[in-house]
């Protein structure tokens, strides 16, 4: 699933590392605008689906 907690913390910690990479020089800065798209994302979805969820138990 997408929307998983799990999934946002990697991504987190994706875009620490691209951020760090990319003040050394080692990534672009597209490599760490991705990366910060995909944590925007992920946030996004996660909120989708805990406020879908509460929706479903009580239907």
């Amino acid at each position: 699933m997408r929307s998983s907690p799990r999934t946002l913390a990697a991504d987190e910690q994706n875009l620490r590392l691209s951020m760090r990479n990319g003040s050394a020089g080692k990534v672009s800065a597209l490599d760490v605008a991705q990366a910060r798209i995909s944590v925007d994302s992920a946030r996004a979805s996660l909120a989708r689906y805990q406020r879908q969820v509460p929706r479903t138990r009580t239907t």
